[in-house]
């Protein structure tokens, strides 16, 4: 067997070159102080200036707090493209969001990405051969840190409204940063809580559940794919690259299966409340025939490991979707997890074509 010790990824690499110390420190400072300017100002427009706050005063901040970090965050990140956003946050330096426990990173880098997801503008990515890539350079490098230092931010306000809702009082540094105040037995609890749950390498772990998933080996073909992140992990994967067959790379995501009975049996507990958006519909449907991705891309296991997405030509998805469409809304429908109502595409070809009305240069597929 043909191995290449450890795959490097250039773009990560030039970021991590270019994320020196001294501008995560700038950056870390500027959301620190710039959290601290905010909460200060909602302290005495609420005029809430007390040293240490009760829950019921707290939360109300706590929210108005995350909202307006939240707006500066979206503002500031309009100069990006959601996928070029996407391109940089998935090759970060795990440093920048790690924490005490495994889902740290994951949630903070999670909130930057929602942050960015929205972004309507279009920015065509460079090849080199079969490669895309975005720019790298010092600026790329500060606008980059600066959102993931906002999305850690805002990640800590998250924590504080849980903490503060279990009975926790909020406090404040000499800046004016807010810190939780909670009883030893309680923050224990908490924290055992979250012990367990990060140990967990269970799909739904990170909705609070470890209810197993993992389809029989015979309903392999009736099952979704899913993908999430891990604690990041050298793992081997197979490729199809300069006569290579496997290669070791750095995983940051782990793909599994999900039964689609087990699914169904879950989502039957929530019968007759309409709690799914009208956008799962073509996303569950495109989970349901995605699966065949791995077997049309020769390198999708270790994307999928490294990135947690895959890139491709509209070409494949059309072919993927053609070949696959019926067994993926039988499966959907059977699951209860999607109502149909309104419009239906009627095959696979009805999305990805509405892709070639934007000319030669759309760009590529990313799921």
């Amino acid at each position: 067997m043909n191995r290449l010790d450890y795959a490097i990824d250039k773009g990560s690499a030039a970021l991590a070159d270019l994320m020196t110390p001294e501008r995560v420190g700038t950056a870390v400072r500027r959301a620190h102080s710039e959290t601290a300017a905010v909460m200060t100002s909602l302290r005495g427009t609420s005029r809430t200036a007390g040293v240490r706050l009760a829950p019921p005063e707290a939360v109300p901040l706590l929210i108005a707090l995350r909202a307006q970090l939240e707006e500066r965050a979206r503002r500031d990140a309009q100069g990006y493209s959601a996928y070029r956003w996407l391109w940089y946050l998935r090759r970060i330096p795990d440093a920048l969001t790690e924490g005490s426990i495994s889902t740290t990173a994951p949630y903070t880098v999670a909130v930057a990405e929602i942050l960015t997801d929205q972004n309507r503008k279009e920015e065509p990515p460079d090849f080199t051969g079969r490669w895309m890539s975005f720019k790298t350079d010092e600026h790329v490098a500060r606008h980059v840190l600066m959102l993931v230092c906002r999305a850690r931010a805002i990640f800590t306000i998250h924590r504080h409204i849980r903490t503060v809702s279990k009975g926790c009082a909020l406090a404040f540094d000499h800046d004016g940063f807010p810190r939780d105040v909670c009883a030893d037995g309680l923050m224990q609890s908490m924290r055992h809580y979250d012990e367990r749950m990060s140990r967990s390498q269970t799909f739904l772990a990170r909705a609070g559940t470890v209810l197993p998933m993992t389809p029989a080996w015979e309903d392999t073909s009736r099952a979704l794919l899913g993908c999430f992140r891990i604690a990041p992990q050298v793992v081997e994967a197979p490729v199809a690259l300069h006569g290579l067959d496997s290669m070791h790379v750095r995983a940051r995501f782990k793909c599994v299966l999900i039964s689609g009975d087990r699914l169904r049996a879950f989502n039957s507990r929530f019968d007759g409340q309409a709690w799914w958006s009208a956008e799962a519909m073509p996303l569950t449907l495109f989970l349901a025939a995605s699966s065949e991705l791995l077997f049309a891309l020769p390198n999708a296991v270790a994307s999928l490991a490294q990135f947690g997405y895959l890139t491709t030509g509209w070409d494949v998805v059309r072919r993927v979707w053609a070949d696959h469409w019926n067994a993926a809304t039988t499966l959907t429908s059977e699951m209860g997890l999607i109502r149909f109502r309104g419009h239906l595409p009627k095959g696979g070809y009805d999305v990805p074509n509405a892709q070639e009305q934007q000319g030669p240069a759309a760009p590529p597929a990313v799921f």
